[in-house]
């Protein structure tokens, strides 16, 4: 069987496995006894492969396409406190993250279908935790949200506004050519907010922005 790395960080390593029908394995450790302690969690919450997991079957059921992770394993301190240590294996079939296709001519396209789908994430009270392009990925057919394990629930306006700012953003980096506005706009018509709240976030989104010297 075909083992290929994919990348690796401080706290996660990814690969993908297998050849024809392509798998990912996700894992997630830490360096050292002290990483291991500050990684505990209590049994009622979710070590990061837990999370993973869970935010791939919840979204999925609300019809906001993910990167299907069919199972996860967490390590544990003293039996039954979980650590933020473990695995998910999820189908990787055809998913091209979308940063590997910024120079595709297809790409702007791309980007407002993420652009939809962040909207549909924050009107379930989800924020992704680390929206960006690359935490996007394309199937050939649709886009979908990957890299799920700092999901969490949200009813801050303001944590969905300065996410949303934060991948305008990385989108300027990866092409910054694109009119953000134009995203902008789009990404606020499809949020389930009244008109003063969309005005609030639209002008929010606009200073960091303007403060971070791309406007």
């Amino acid at each position: 069987m075909n083992v290929k790395k994919l990348y690796s960080s401080k706290r996660t390593k990814g690969y993908i496995i297998g050849d024809e029908k392509r798998y990912f394995l996700k894992v997630f450790y830490g360096h050292s006894f002290n990483v291991y302690l500050k990684s505990i969690k209590t049994i009622y919450n979710r070590s990061r492969p837990e999370n993973e997991f869970f935010f791939s079957k919840f979204l999925n059921k609300k019809d906001i396409k993910t990167i299907d992770v069919l199972r996860y394993k967490s390590k544990t301190f003293l039996k039954f406190l979980k650590l933020d240590v473990g695995y998910t294996i999820s189908n990787y079939e055809n998913i091209i993250p979308l940063d590997k296709l910024k120079n595709d001519a297809n790409f702007s396209r791309l980007i407002l279908e993420s652009v939809c789908l962040s909207a549909k994430l924050h009107n379930l009270s989800v924020r992704h935790g680390d929206l960006s392009v690359s935490n996007f990925g394309f199937n050939g057919r649709e886009i979908i949200l990957i890299d799920l394990e700092t999901m969490s629930f949200t009813f801050s306006v303001y944590q969905t506004a300065k996410e949303f700012a934060d991948y305008l953003y990385d989108i300027w980096k990866n092409r910054p050519d694109l009119d953000l506005t134009e995203i902008l706009k789009v990404y606020i018509s499809q949020i389930n907010l009244s008109d003063r709240k969309r005005e609030k976030f639209r002008k929010f989104a606009l200073g960091k922005l303007k403060k971070w010297g791309i406007l």
